[in-house]
């Protein structure tokens, strides 16, 4: 578990019953405001591009983590 997840469980342990019902109502409403399941048309053509690229062999592979960020110039 990341030290992120490890703080925000310890955060929410702290917490009430009240403060974990609002908390609770808090992420329903934030969820349902954010379709996190809808893929736009443009997204699809991109996804299904990338498909096709590697159905005809056109992808990359790196030997290591760090050979793949040089090439992507990832810090």
């Amino acid at each position: 578990m990341t030290v992120k997840a490890r703080e925000l469980h310890g955060f929410i342990d702290k917490l009430d019953d009240n403060q974990l019902d609002a908390l609770y109502k808090v992420a329903i409403c934030f969820m349902t405001q954010n379709d996190f399941d809808y893929i736009s048309p443009k997204e699809s053509n991109a996804i299904n591009r990338s498909f096709d690229e590697i159905r005809r062999g056109e992808c990359v592979s790196f030997a290591t983590a760090e050979e793949m960020t040089a090439h992507f110039g990832v810090q």
